[in-house]
């Protein structure tokens, strides 16, 4: 509608269309993200010029857009631009040109490159504590990065400690069922596991999954983190628990049409339940399955 009575060049038709491709990028319809976003992009730089706030808006929606579909490669180094542009434009200290900092940390994660993602993440947290404060919900998403940046360098303890103290604040200032809160209780489970803490692991998975399942989630991220709860229960000779997890999320990562190299891991999962378990039979129709992928 706001096309055919604006004509698709209007500031509102613009506006209109980069809100669509972020449901449409949310909602994993990542095609037809893509192609808003680009051609949003296009008639913004047209109209507007390379530098407008709402054209490095739109940069910053079709770098987000590669990241979720896979194409980091792509999206790096868009991302470096936006930031560039906006320290520019709006300066150092606007949250515009903060959060560009931490999506470039971000796809330096995504990328491996560790030392670069560790910096940035630092320095966009140190920024985000002087000018938002400790409890701003933007610090608090800062410090949750941070803390993923401990999970990728093995740095269990410290991810646990971050995490912790983390959570809670979001707990308190966003609520414990905001997806924030949701995503820093999956962090902490996951850095639980990988210490050794398999009793806390396991309770933090449980309670994530409920409030994921009370919120109708049932997307990748869920079943991937469901596949890794299954895991915990494995370790803890908790198999038949582990069971209906582990095919759950199996059958929920191949209805999503998980990527191959993910959905060979949800079976391997399976697979090592049965052998521990002493379920023979189970194992080889597993192994075989994992041929199949």
């Amino acid at each position: 509608l706001e096309r055919e009575s604006l004509g698709n060049k209007h500031e509102g038709t613009l506006t209109a269309a980069s809100n669509l491709a972020i449901s449409y990028r949310e909602a994993g319809r990542f095609k037809e993200a893509l192609a808003l976003d680009e051609e949003t992009l296009r008639l913004r730089k047209e109209v507007l010029g390379p530098d407008d706030p709402d054209t490095i808006s739109s940069m910053g929606s079709l770098a987000s857009t590669y990241v979720a579909m896979g194409r980091n490669k792509e999206a790096l180094p868009l991302r470096k631009e936006v930031l560039s542009l906006s320290e520019k434009v709006n300066g150092l200290g606007h949250p515009d040109t903060l959060s560009s900092m931490q999506n470039v940390a971000n796809s330096y994660d995504i990328a491996g490159l560790e030392k670069e993602a560790r910096s940035l993440h630092e320095e966009t947290l140190k920024l985000r504590i002087e000018i938002q404060g400790e409890d701003h919900p933007d610090t608090l998403r800062a410090k949750y990065n941070m803390a993923n940046t401990f999970i990728n360098e093995g740095r269990w303890k410290e991810a646990v400690s971050l995490h912790e103290a983390t959570m809670k604040s979001m707990t308190e200032v966003l609520g414990p069922e905001h997806r924030d809160t949701v995503g820093a209780m999956n962090s902490l489970a996951y850095s639980y596991w990988k210490s050794g803490q398999l009793a806390d692991a396991e309770a933090q998975y449980r309670q994530m999954i409920a409030v994921q399942k009370r919120q109708g989630v049932s997307g990748l991220p869920f079943f991937h983190a469901q596949s890794l709860y299954g895991e915990v229960l494995t370790d803890m000779h908790k198999y038949a628990e582990a069971e209906p997890v582990l095919l759950d999320s199996y059958s929920g990562m191949k209805k999503n049409n998980a990527k191959s190299g993910r959905l060979k891991f949800a079976a391997e999962r399976l697979v090592t339940l049965y052998e521990k378990w002493g379920k023979a039979e189970k194992v080889a129709a597993w192994q075989e399955k994992l041929k199949a992928l």
